[in-house]
């Protein structure tokens, strides 16, 4: 009985559709049809792509893996030569550094202390001998001026507090004074121009 009354509702409903409506009807399903097909060939597509890559991706993973390969035989190979030549570091890490613009800056200036050393020594008096000098002093100087940071340190370090605030005062004042000599300095030369 069921089955009935569904086939009458069916075809009640389609004797009710008129010719502009069953065009429409057409119509709209022609669109929703080429819609599916567009959808389709849109995921075949996306899936292509999706496959394409994968396979670009499997390809670079085997490309990297040949290199490691590759570098780690050239890395056992260098091992080996290098045991050879230096057993005394057999056990010992090897430690590969790429050289720069600075490296060799800084092995010009040892080459230069070097020779200013040796110029030093022979009493010869050259540009690598000054270099030499400056840099000792300029050492010197810092050792110098760290001595006298912990010496000031040490001695505020022993002085009560209210020694330390007033020995704080009179540094204020002592540099604010600094301060203003040479700012009348440097006006009394612009001055004078």
């Amino acid at each position: 009985m069921i089955f009935n009354m569904t086939m009458i509702v069916i075809v009640l409903s389609l004797l009710l559709i008129t010719p502009k409506s069953q065009a429409k009807t057409m119509e709209d399903l022609y669109r929703a049809k080429t819609l599916g097909n567009e959808i389709k060939k849109s995921l075949n597509d996306a899936s292509k792509i999706i496959d394409n890559e994968n396979y670009a991706k499997k390809e670079l993973i085997k490309q990297r893996d040949l290199i490691i390969a590759k570098l780690s035989a050239k890395t056992k190979e260098f091992r080996r030569l290098h045991d050879i030549v230096h057993p005394e570091l057999k056990h010992y890490p090897i430690i590969i550094v790429k050289k720069g613009k600075v490296d060799a800056e800084r092995s010009v200036i040892s080459a230069a202390l070097g020779k200013g050393a040796e110029d030093l020594l022979y009493k010869l008096h050259s540009p690598c001998e000054r270099l030499l000098k400056t840099r000792e002093s300029q050492k010197a100087e810092l050792r110098r001026m760290k001595d006298k940071f912990a010496t000031e340190q040490e001695t505020m370090d022993m002085m009560p507090l209210d020694q330390r605030i007033n020995y704080d005062e009179h540094m204020i004042r002592h540099w604010t004074d600094v301060v203003r000599e040479l700012e009348a300095d440097i006006s009394a030369i612009y001055d004078s121009t």
